[in-house]
Order: structure tokens, then sequence, then C-alpha cells
């Protein structure tokens, strides 16, 4: 346990039950030390029943800690309507590899979870935040450079909402910076990313990325 909460960045998701609006469903990643540092090791989750408590809801407890996959994660995962507008794709990343994992939540559960190689830079003990664009078309998260000490790639993807297929654009590389956090712009157009004194914005059209502001406190 930990007093102050789990501390994995975007390690949590709270999302609609897919056909019932009574109930919304927390997922949550579960870590552990290997030796070295924390990965994940599964996806853990709860269904929160709004009719309880009043009508505040509550954690039904013969749902309150179900495990929906297991295996060695990065920290961090993401999620996105599937096209039907009712079911969840749920995604993450395995440690110190390109392999996404993607989860497929419907009514009658995690009914389907498939990987894909995305022929990108590892993500070797990644706590960096994953996205999806509002629209859910496009999908961005990063990872450090091994090779460059302090260094960061941001990573983008165009993504079908039928399938749940990746396809990969090239890598952009930030020198000098480790990527914190990630966000896209309403339209989709535009990646924002921080390191811990410049924010960058990565032109999606034209893969062109621009410091558009520097912390110098």
């Amino acid at each position: 346990a930990y007093s102050d909460g789990l501390p994995i960045p975007s390690g949590y998701l709270f999302l609609p039950y897919p056909n019932d609006t009574t109930k919304y469903i927390l997922f949550r990643d579960s870590l552990a030390f290997n030796g070295l540092y924390y990965p994940a090791y599964s996806i853990n989750y709860s269904i929160i029943n709004m009719t309880k408590d009043g009508g505040l809801g509550a954690v039904d407890s013969m749902q309150k800690f179900n495990v929906a996959f297991q295996d060695t994660l990065n920290w961090s995962m993401a999620a996105c309507r599937h096209a039907n507008g009712r079911d969840w794709w749920i995604v993450s990343i395995k440690d110190s590899s390109d392999i996404a994992f993607k989860m497929l939540f419907t009514i009658n559960g995690m009914t389907n979870v498939t990987t894909q190689k995305l022929n990108v830079p590892l993500a070797w003990g990644n706590g960096v935040q994953m996205i999806f664009s509002s629209d859910g078309t496009k999908f961005a998260y990063s990872t450090y450079s091994v090779t460059n000490p302090d260094s960061s790639y941001i990573l983008t993807f165009d993504f079908d909402r039928c399938s749940g297929i990746f396809v990969t654009h090239n890598p952009v590389f930030v020198n000098r910076g480790y990527i914190w956090g990630l966000a896209f712009s309403p339209n989709s157009q535009f990646v924002y990313a921080c390191t811990s004194d410049k924010l960058y914005q990565l032109d999606l059209n034209t893969y062109n990325l621009d410091t558009i502001a520097t912390y110098d406190g």
C-alpha cells in the first residue's frame, strides 16, 4: 500500500461502463520493484455502482479487485472509444519493448487482448503520459533515448478505432530534454510536449517541432 496514493503518472482510468449508465469502471496499474526500478505488472479494475451510497456511488464488494491483464508493463495507459461508440480500447506498452497491448472492454468485460509491434525506440522503465486525441484517431507517447543522455523521442500514430491497428509515423527526437507530459490540440493537428524547462509544439501535418515556451525560473 502507498500512503500518498499510487505513484504512477497516468496510472488510472475512469470510464463509463458500456451500455450501463449506473456504473463506472476504474482501471489502475499495479507495480512492484524488480531490483532496478518499478514496472507495472498488471492492470486491475474495480466496478463502481452509482446507485449505492445515496447516489454518490460505491465499489461493488464483489467487483473490488479484478485483474484485467497481466504482463510486465510501462507505467501509464490510455483509452478511447471503439468506433461503435459503446466499447473501449485500452492501450498499454510492454516494458523494455515497443509492443503495444490493446485491450477491448465491452459489456462482457475484457473480451480481447492483442499485441502489435510498433517499430519505434524501446520504452524501458518509462513513466510518461500516453494519450489519444479527443476523436480517438491519433495516439502518442514518449520514451527517453538510451544512447543520448537526457533526450527523448515523441512517438505518434494514427489509430483505427474499428480494428485497433496503429500506423506509426517517424519518431521525433528531442535533444536534451526528458519529456514528462503530452497533450493533443482539440483539432488533433498538434501534439504539445513538456520537459522540465521547455514546451514544444509538434505539427502532425509537417512534423516540425517548435519550442513555444521556455521556463527560466
